[in-house]
């Protein structure tokens, strides 16, 4: 999951469809992205926007804005 959100850059997928691709059903409450969010693999820049760590700052800029 934590490569989807790198390739998807300034576009990440929501957590319902990241979870989906896994064939997983669930929300960013789900356990997967409270490890992810934990060890520190995904940052969360507002309420259901993740994004990976080390990314750009252009795309967290851009995510915060909307």
């Amino acid at each position: 999951m934590e490569a989807d959100f790198r390739r998807a850059g300034a576009a990440p997928p929501g957590p319902e469809e990241a979870l989906g691709r896994l064939g997983v059903k669930g929300t960013e409450k789900h356990e997967l992205f409270q490890l992810l969010v934990s060890d520190g693999r995904l940052l969360r820049v507002k309420e259901s926007a993740l994004l990976p760590r080390g990314g750009p700052p252009e795309i967290r800029d851009k995510v915060v804005a909307t």
